[in-house]
């Protein structure tokens, strides 16, 4: 039995050992070996480059350049346009003839492109009055005392403003406050503003080359604009 016992412990051995050396060899063919494919060259750095590597390298740097180009392109074109939008052609409303005189002179002196027209449109006035007195009989007192001293009045007979007595139809608050001052000076009634908006026959110049905030400025600074009804709107070109 002893002989038949050592057998089976040979056995064993001889399997286990088998049995190792079959996984070892598995385990040495499924590594990952890393290298390049069979069509593709190795080459160093410090070697040069083949014709069609330098092709491709060729392409990329016109590549480049082009979008260099196209992004400095891009960026003039933004430039000039912002220029543009800075640039004004203004539009000039004036209501008097002689203001429109004095405008179109200095226009045609600096030799600019314009266009000038008659337009319908509203315009703010301000009315100078005293209060409608009890009676026509007091109104006609009042009338007559502001004939004495030389200021024109008369007695609105209707419209909104009736039975009021009016000392004059003004174009700006700023005259219509000097006309009150100096008139309650010498009288001792009490003056009132009404501001309402009237249609008018209005002058309407256009400026039709570009021309920068600063030109204007310079072609405004030649006419006294707190004696000018004037109404500027600085349209871009």
């Amino acid at each position: 039995m002893k002989w038949l016992f050592f057998i089976i412990v040979l056995i064993n051995a001889a399997f286990f050992g088998w049995a190792h050396m079959i996984k070892h060899n598995a385990a040495q063919v499924n590594d990952h070996v890393y290298a390049p494919p069979v069509s593709t060259s190795i080459r160093l750095l410090s070697e040069p480059a083949n014709s069609e590597e330098k092709a491709a390298m060729v392409k990329a740097k016109q590549q480049s350049q082009e979008m260099e180009a196209s992004l400095k392109k891009a960026l003039t074109v933004a430039e000039a346009n912002a220029n543009d939008r800075s640039m004004l052609c203004p539009q000039l409303e004036v209501e008097k003839n002689a203001d429109d005189a004095q405008i179109t002179h200095a226009l045609t002196k600096l030799k600019w492109k314009y266009s000038d027209k008659q337009v319908m449109g509203k315009r703010p006035k301000f009315w100078l009055y005293i209060e409608a007195p009890d009676t026509h009989a007091k109104a006609r007192e009042i009338v007559n005392a502001l004939h004495e001293r030389s200021i024109d009045s008369f007695i609105i007979t209707r419209g909104e403003m009736k039975n009021r007595i009016s000392l004059g139809l003004y174009s700006s608050q700023e005259g219509a406050d000097e006309a009150r001052k100096r008139i309650e000076s010498k009288l001792r009634y009490k003056l009132n503003i009404y501001r309402h908006l009237r249609t008018v026959s209005l002058h309407q110049i256009n400026i039709e080359q570009p021309i920068s905030d600063e030109d204007l400025e310079k072609l405004l600074s030649q006419f006294d604009l707190t004696k000018m009804m004037i109404k500027i709107e600085k349209n871009p070109c």
